[in-house]
Protein backbone atom coordinates (compact mmCIF):
# COMPACT_ATOMS: atom_id res chain seq x y z
CA UNK A 1 0.00 0.00 0.00
CA UNK A 2 1.25 3.63 -0.36
CA UNK A 3 0.00 4.79 2.81
CA UNK A 4 0.78 3.53 6.31
CA UNK A 5 0.50 4.59 9.75
CA UNK A 6 3.20 4.92 11.77
CA UNK A 7 4.11 6.16 15.63
CA UNK A 8 7.19 7.86 15.00
CA UNK A 9 6.70 10.66 12.55
CA UNK A 10 8.96 13.60 13.42
CA UNK A 11 6.22 15.88 12.53
CA UNK A 12 3.54 14.22 14.44
CA UNK A 13 3.48 13.65 18.06
CA UNK A 14 1.00 10.71 17.99
CA UNK A 15 -0.21 8.50 15.16
CA UNK A 16 0.98 9.20 11.64
CA UNK A 17 -0.81 8.66 8.17
CA UNK A 18 2.48 8.54 5.72
CA UNK A 19 3.19 8.42 2.30
CA UNK A 20 4.89 4.99 2.23
CA UNK A 21 7.23 5.75 -0.69
CA UNK A 22 9.16 9.51 0.98
CA UNK A 23 7.62 9.44 4.58
CA UNK A 24 4.94 12.71 3.48
CA UNK A 25 2.73 13.45 6.37
CA UNK A 26 -0.73 12.97 5.10
CA UNK A 27 -2.78 13.38 8.86
CA UNK A 28 -1.58 13.08 12.78
CA UNK A 29 -4.01 11.83 15.21
CA UNK A 30 -3.76 11.30 18.90
CA UNK A 31 -5.42 7.51 18.87
CA UNK A 32 -4.09 4.46 16.21
CA UNK A 33 -7.61 4.25 15.59
CA UNK A 34 -8.17 7.54 14.10
CA UNK A 35 -5.22 7.12 11.94
CA UNK A 36 -6.26 3.91 10.90
CA UNK A 37 -9.88 5.17 9.74
CA UNK A 38 -8.16 7.38 7.64
CA UNK A 39 -5.90 5.19 6.20
CA UNK A 40 -9.50 3.15 5.51
CA UNK A 41 -10.65 6.62 4.00
CA UNK A 42 -7.92 7.28 2.04
CA UNK A 43 -7.89 3.94 0.60
CA UNK A 44 -11.29 3.77 -0.17
CA UNK A 45 -11.44 6.69 -1.73
CA UNK A 46 -8.22 6.19 -4.19
CA UNK A 47 -8.34 2.47 -4.66
CA UNK A 48 -12.21 1.75 -4.43
CA UNK A 49 -10.90 -0.66 -1.91
CA UNK A 50 -14.32 -2.09 0.52
CA UNK A 51 -13.63 -3.94 3.47
CA UNK A 52 -17.34 -3.94 4.25
CA UNK A 53 -19.34 -6.63 3.88
CA UNK A 54 -21.97 -7.20 0.72
CA UNK A 55 -24.36 -7.28 3.23
CA UNK A 56 -23.56 -3.88 4.60
CA UNK A 57 -26.90 -1.86 3.53
CA UNK A 58 -29.08 1.18 4.76
CA UNK A 59 -30.67 0.37 7.72
CA UNK A 60 -34.06 1.38 6.15
CA UNK A 61 -33.98 -1.19 3.89
CA UNK A 62 -36.65 -3.72 3.87
CA UNK A 63 -34.80 -7.03 4.84
CA UNK A 64 -33.61 -4.66 8.13
CA UNK A 65 -35.47 -5.35 11.31
CA UNK A 66 -36.48 -2.57 13.07
CA UNK A 67 -34.37 -0.80 15.43
CA UNK A 68 -30.76 -2.29 14.68
CA UNK A 69 -28.46 -0.05 13.04
CA UNK A 70 -24.41 0.34 13.40
CA UNK A 71 -25.37 3.17 15.82
CA UNK A 72 -27.05 0.55 18.39
CA UNK A 73 -24.11 -2.55 17.20
CA UNK A 74 -21.90 -3.07 19.71
CA UNK A 75 -19.28 -3.06 17.41
CA UNK A 76 -19.85 0.12 16.78
CA UNK A 77 -17.77 3.26 18.17
CA UNK A 78 -17.75 6.72 16.98
CA UNK A 79 -18.18 6.13 13.41
CA UNK A 80 -15.77 3.10 13.71
CA UNK A 81 -16.58 -0.88 13.05
CA UNK A 82 -14.04 -2.31 15.38
CA UNK A 83 -15.48 -6.15 13.38
CA UNK A 84 -14.97 -4.76 9.86
CA UNK A 85 -12.19 -1.80 11.35
CA UNK A 86 -13.31 -0.23 8.71
CA UNK A 87 -15.63 3.41 8.90
CA UNK A 88 -19.44 3.24 8.93
CA UNK A 89 -22.47 4.98 8.72
CA UNK A 90 -24.83 5.00 11.95
CA UNK A 91 -27.83 4.98 9.96
CA UNK A 92 -26.42 1.67 8.27
CA UNK A 93 -26.55 -2.32 9.17
CA UNK A 94 -24.90 -5.72 8.28
CA UNK A 95 -25.87 -9.10 9.22
CA UNK A 96 -23.10 -8.95 11.87
CA UNK A 97 -25.27 -6.97 13.83
CA UNK A 98 -25.26 -7.57 17.99
CA UNK A 99 -26.96 -5.24 20.40
CA UNK A 100 -25.00 -3.04 22.81
CA UNK A 101 -26.17 -4.82 25.77
CA UNK A 102 -23.73 -7.64 25.15
CA UNK A 103 -20.70 -5.18 26.09
CA UNK A 104 -22.47 -3.70 29.07
CA UNK A 105 -22.92 -7.12 30.34
CA UNK A 106 -19.50 -8.10 29.48
CA UNK A 107 -18.20 -5.33 31.43
CA UNK A 108 -20.35 -5.95 34.49
CA UNK A 109 -18.44 -9.46 34.48
CA UNK A 110 -15.22 -8.57 33.94
CA UNK A 111 -15.95 -5.49 36.86
CA UNK A 112 -16.89 -7.75 38.74
CA UNK A 113 -14.41 -10.44 38.43
CA UNK A 114 -11.59 -7.61 39.23
CA UNK A 115 -13.80 -7.05 42.29
CA UNK A 116 -13.17 -10.46 43.87
CA UNK A 117 -9.60 -10.86 43.01
CA UNK A 118 -9.37 -7.37 44.73
CA UNK A 119 -10.91 -9.02 47.97
CA UNK A 120 -9.20 -12.46 47.66
CA UNK A 121 -5.57 -10.59 47.30
CA UNK A 122 -6.21 -8.65 50.41
CA UNK A 123 -4.09 -9.13 53.33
Amino acid sequence: MPYSVVSDHPECDGFAVIKTSDGKLIGCHRTEKQAQSQLAAINASEYDERSLPENYRPASSKDVPDGRNCANCDHYDDGYCSLWKANVKGSYYCNKWSPREARADREKRVDRALEILKNLLKP
